[in-house]
C-alpha cells in the first residue's frame, strides 16, 4: 500500500530505470507523436545471450510533449489496459484513469491546485467511486515542496516523505518515514557544475543497506550510464545500467547488466533490455 498513489501517478508519465523515473534525467525531445516501449527478458544458453519480449507499451503525447494515453499489451501485442490523463489549460495534470482491456474503469486519479498551480491534494478512488488512498502535498517558504503525506480511505497517516533542497534550490535529500513516524529510506543528491545529478545515495532501512548510483555522461551531456555501488567507497560494483541514443537524441535502449564476481573474474551478465522506437 505504501506510496501507490505516486506510483500510479507517474506510470503514465515516465518509464522505471531500477527505481528511477528515465525520461525525468532524460525527456523526449523533439516533436514526439508517441513512442513504443518494449521490454525483454534476458536468458543465457550455452554461453550466449538470448531475448524474449515480455511486454510492449504505447505512449501517445499531446502537442505539448505531455503524455495523455499510455496504453500496455502483452507480447502478443494483446490489449491488456491503459490509462488516460487529462490537463488543465496551463498544462497541469489534473487526474489519470485506468481502464481494462475490456474499457471498464479500475481506478483513477483526482488532483487539486492552489492559486500558485502546485498540487496539493490527490485522491485515488476504487472502480466502485469510493476513495482509496489521498496524498497531501505541502511547500516551503521558497515555494517548494516541502512534504508528502499518505492517507488510507479513513483518514488514517500510512506513510510521509520530506524534502530538503540546495541554497540552489535542487533536491539534497529525500526521507521516507511509515505511519508511525520510523525511519524506512532516504536519498541523497549530489550535482555536477552544470546542475546535472552526478550521485544518489540509497540508505534502506528494512535491508539495511546503502548504495551509490553514479550517474556517467558523453562529452555532449548524454546520460550514458548509470552504475550502482554495494558500497559507499564505490569499490563494489552490482549493476550497470547503458543508455543508447537515436539520431535525434532520443533514448533507443537501456540495457542492465548485473555484475558480480564468477570463476575468479567480474562478471557483467546481461538481465534486462528494453527498447524505444518514436513517431514523429
Amino acid at each position: 500500500m505504501k506510496k501507490i498513489i505516486s506510483i500510479i501517478l507517474t506510470t503514465v508519465l515516465s518509464t522505471s530505470l531500477f527505481g528511477l523515473d528515465i525520461f525525468s534525467y532524460v525527456p523526449v525531445v523533439g516533436n514526439v507523436k508517441n513512442y513504443t516501449q518494449v521490454d525483454y527478458n534476458i536468458t543465457s544458453k550455452f554461453g550466449s545471450y538470448y531475448r524474449t519480449p515480455v511486454g510492449k507499451t504505447i505512449h501517445t503525447l499531446n502537442v505539448s510533449g505531455k503524455e495523455i494515453e499510455t496504453t500496455e499489451l502483452s507480447a502478443k501485442d494483446a490489449v491488456i489496459g491503459k490509462t488516460v490523463a487529462t490537463y488543465d489549460i496551463y498544462g497541469n495534470l489534473t487526474g489519470e484513469t485506468s481502464y481494462s482491456s475490456d474499457d471498464i474503469v479500475l481506478w483513477n486519479t483526482v488532483i487539486k491546485y492552489d492559486q500558485n498551480k502546485r498540487p496539493v491534494d490527490l485522491s485515488e478512488f476504487g472502480k466502485n467511486k469510493q476513495l482509496k488512498d489521498k496524498i497531501i502535498y505541502t511547500y516551503n517558504d521558497q515555494g517548494l515542496k516541502s512534504e508528502e503525506t499518505g492517507y488510507d480511505s479513513e483518514g488514517a497517516l500510512i506513510w510521509k516523505v520530506v524534502y530538503k533542497y540546495t541554497d540552489d534550490k535542487k533536491l539534497e535529500v529525500m526521507t521516507e518515514y511509515d505511519e508511525d513516524g520510523i525511519f524506512c529510506s532516504q536519498n541523497k543528491y549530489t550535482y555536477k557544475p552544470n546542475g546535472k545529478v552526478e550521485s544518489i545515495v540509497i540508505k534502506d532501512a528494512f535491508t539495511n543497506t546503502e548504495q551509490i548510483l553514479v550517474f556517467r555522461y558523453a562529452s555532449n551531456d548524454q546520460l550514458t550510464e548509470v552504475t550502482t555501488f554495494g558500497d559507499l567507497s564505490k569499490t563494489n560494483i552490482i549493476k550497470r545500467v547503458l543508455i543508447k541514443y537515436d539520431t535525434l537524441g532520443n533514448v533507443a535502449k537501456i540495457s542492465e547488466y548485473n555484475v558480480a564476481p564468477k570463476f575468479g573474474t567480474i562478471v557483467n551478465e546481461l538481465v534486462s533490455v528494453t527498447e524505444y522506437t518514436y513517431t514523429y
